[in-house]
């Protein structure tokens, strides 16, 4: 890692390596925060400084795979060398790439990883955020990351002062305390292809060596969906349903909102609620299944690993999964993402089983 250091982040460095504690950084897209974090945790190595990354951006990561929020130890310099590889030693799964209308997971998981971060002995955690700062969505989800994190730090890099009205809730506390950084001249920006590019290089180094897995339905419980959430519908209300939907029901259960039914080939819009006379009916085509993006949780409700969904046999109800594990003994659940993503690391699309 080549250090080009601007003049004006020589205080914010110093400072925050000397106070240590929790940096929050933020700032728009390609404004810079992955090269100031690199410079940062360098600094913090070469002084003794005990320092764990945390990238909390699922759609641009640099620690482990996209679509989770990772966490690395950074132990040596050479881990620094290539800020858009450094080895996870943690992730928490979040399912998209995009954290709109998931904030409370990206949240969530920012705190899981600073907590395990501080677990393993880090005197300064380094949170890289997401360019997502604009309208009331930006706001919020930061606001919750201060909440949760308690940062010591904020470092907001910006080229004039477009993320003040981030820094504006917390300019009068003692923390976090503001260090404003000006955007480097050297940084690089990259177009939306680009980052597709790079997210589905980082999905199929991840799923690379994946080898597949067969988990009974009993086995798990399932996440960030109404499958398996409810019990199972009797056969009269499965032909209710193929009658709303003019489809094949391969699985249909009573739910606290009414009925959730997967059905093949569904007519219309792949996931959508049907207004019955009796029972409100949300169906989500079966296709949504296949190669969806899952989060493999064990008994504590920890991320063990990515995989992704390639099967379903309702009839036997078993979940068939790829993932680069040996095996599934540990894993108590099953946590669904909202996009597919080929074994090859191609997006497919997007879609929530909900």
């Amino acid at each position: 890692m080549t250090l080009d250091i601007p003049a004006g982040w020589r205080d914010a460095l110093d400072g925050i390596v000397a106070e240590r504690g929790t940096c929050m950084v933020i700032g728009r897209v390609d404004a810079g925060k992955t090269t100031f974090c690199g410079i940062l945790a360098a600094q913090a190595l070469a002084t003794g400084v005990r320092v764990a990354l945390v990238d909390a951006d699922p759609g641009q990561s640099d620690i482990g795979p996209p679509a989770a929020v990772g966490m690395a130890i950074i132990k040596d310099a050479a881990q620094l060398r290539d800020l858009d590889a450094i080895p996870a030693d943690a992730i928490s799964f979040i399912g998209t790439t995009s954290p709109g209308g998931h904030l409370l997971q990206v949240a969530a998981s920012a705190y899981a990883m600073v907590a395990h971060a501080r677990a393993a002995g880090a005197e300064l955690v380094i949170v890289d955020t997401s360019g997502l700062v604009d309208a009331g969505i930006g706001r919020a989800l930061k606001a919750a990351k201060v909440d949760l994190l308690r940062p010591r730090h904020i470092a907001a890099v910006q080229k004039k002062d477009e993320v003040e009205h981030l820094l504006a809730p917390y300019r009068t506390r003692e923390e976090p305390k503001l260090w404003r950084l000006t955007q480097s001249r050297a940084t690089k920006p990259r177009d939306r292809d680009e980052r597709k590019a790079k997210r589905e290089r980082q999905f199929a180094a991840y799923f690379a060596g994946a080898t597949a897995h067969e988990l009974p339905w009993t086995d798990v419980g399932l996440e960030q969906t109404l499958m398996l959430t409810g019990k199972p519908a009797p056969g009269h209300i499965a032909a209710y349903v193929e009658e709303l939907t003019e489809g094949e029901v391969l699985h249909a259960e009573r739910v606290e909102t009414g009925i959730f039914a997967i059905v093949k080939a569904l007519p219309g819009p792949a996931h959508r609620t049907v207004k019955g006379e009796e029972l409100d009916l949300r169906a989500v085509d079966a296709g949504l299944l296949e190669n969806l993006l899952v989060g493999l949780m064990d008994g504590s409700g920890h991320t063990i690993t990515m995989g992704i969904l390639t099967r379903v046999d309702y009839k036997r109800r078993r979940f068939f999964i790829r993932a680069p594990v040996a095996g599934v003994d540990r894993v108590r659940g099953l946590r669904f993402g909202a996009m597919r993503v080929s074994p090859e690391g191609v997006e497919i699309g997007h879609g929530e089983i909900t």
